[in-house]
């Protein structure tokens, strides 16, 4: 799967055409933000708006006939080998259209293409919806849930997975979701009034906002109710 930068920000793809995948874009903005909303209202606007600004590389949005219907979030840690898999969304209207695989698919071959092969994330300990999906993705689970204090918050499980080799070049992924180099002082400044300007109050908010220590972010089922597949 490759990114799709030429998939319209206005205009959905056809009726009957595949999930299209792409980073996310400034203009994707009160989409995501619809989508957070809904489905993961612990995600404040503070917190995507910086992901949006500072970390865009990170994000990933789905689309469809419906439009922008999966947001997921990839932590590439080249450094350790590890990729953390932080959130991962889908719109109601689009379950069972495979939008949760083809994202996780997605965040695969970015894991791959930044020498980050192993895959991470944390899940609500009582999905089982969720926890499902996971296992029919190859993740295994830690053996019981986190108690206080741990490194996962309480009530959620650590999961994680090798992701398969892939064949063929990567070299696009690699240069489109690595994590970038902090620019300088004054670029910084400058990209911060830029987008501040276009995404308005929330940046203006907390701009330094981050889970709170011991509570990471929780993955929201992809997944309808009593189904394994996405």
């Amino acid at each position: 799967m490759v990114p799709m930068p030429e998939v319209s920000d206005t205009l959905p793809p056809a009726p009957g055409e595949p999930v299209r995948l792409r980073p996310a874009r400034i203009r994707d903005w009160s989409r995501m933000l619809s989508l957070a909303q809904r489905h993961l209202p612990e995600l404040d606007e503070a917190t995507l708006g910086r992901w949006l600004r500072d970390e865009r590389h990170s994000l990933v949005v789905a689309i469809t006939s419906q439009g922008l219907v999966g947001l997921a979030r990839l932590a590439v840690l080249p450094a350790r080998q590890v990729s953390q898999l932080e959130c991962l969304l889908v719109h109601d209207a689009a379950r069972g259209q495979g939008v949760g695989t083809a994202l996780l698919n997605y965040c695969d071959e970015v894991a791959c293409a930044c020498g980050a092969p192993r895959m991470e994330a944390h899940v609500p300990a009582n999905d089982p919806v969720l926890r499902a999906f996971c296992a029919h993705h190859g993740f295994i689970e830690a053996r019981r849930p986190a108690a206080a204090g741990g490194a996962v918050s309480v009530g959620h499980l650590g999961v994680s997975r090798r992701v398969p080799a892939r064949l063929g070049p990567m070299w696009d992924l690699r240069r489109l979701h690595a994590p970038r180099v902090p620019p300088a002082a004054l670029e910084r400044a400058a990209t911060r009034m830029l987008f501040d300007a276009w995404l308005g109050r929330s940046l203006r908010q907390r701009p330094d906002a981050s889970p709170a220590a011991g509570q990471p972010w929780r993955l929201f089922s992809p997944v309808a109710s009593g189904s394994a597949g996405a």
